[in-house]
């Protein structure tokens, strides 16, 4: 019996790791988008800058065009990075209720390693979820630095 518990023990340890590990995941992904927020208000604050009564047409539409596209990035990455919160595991009222009811330290431990692997499971795919999020926003707030570009470079030309 001793054995059973040591075993629920060792598992609930691996499951608290995993866990601390897709936590430390999601908190480097939530920095690239801090990171890539931070990068498009500041193409924002040069392209407000710009005179937009100087433009030539051509520039205008591109100047447009990666305004709107790094608007739709922002939104993109802020969703991104406020919409997804991953699961912990068990709420202290909730461990308390099972073993009020139970008393038995091996129930406890066993109803928290369930729900730890259902966290887990549900956590891989919110992660999932919000790479791709930043994976979309970082391209659409490349196209728009690049529709800013080909309009100061039209400038340029003409």
């Amino acid at each position: 019996m001793n054995n059973y518990s040591e075993m629920l023990e060792q598992i609930f340890v691996v499951a608290i790791s995993r866990l601390k590990d897709q936590m430390d995941s999601c908190d480097a992904v939530d920095q690239k988008i801090g990171t890539c927020i931070g990068f498009a208000g500041v193409i924002v604050a040069i392209a407000t800058g710009i005179k937009t009564e100087t433009l030539i047409t051509a520039q205008l539409v591109f100047h447009t065009l990666g305004y709107i596209i790094i608007a739709i990035s922002l939104v993109t990455l802020f969703v991104g990075y406020r919409a997804i919160n991953l699961r912990t595991g068990l709420e202290i009222k909730e461990i308390v209720d099972v073993f009020r009811k139970q008393h038995d330290k091996k129930i406890l431990l066993y109803t928290q390693i369930e729900y730890l692997d259902v966290a887990l499971k549900e956590n891989t795919e919110m992660l999932r979820e919000k790479n791709q999020y930043l994976a979309k926003g970082a391209l659409l707030l490349i196209i728009g630095v690049i529709g800013y570009i080909i309009s100061y470079l039209i400038g340029v030309i003409w």
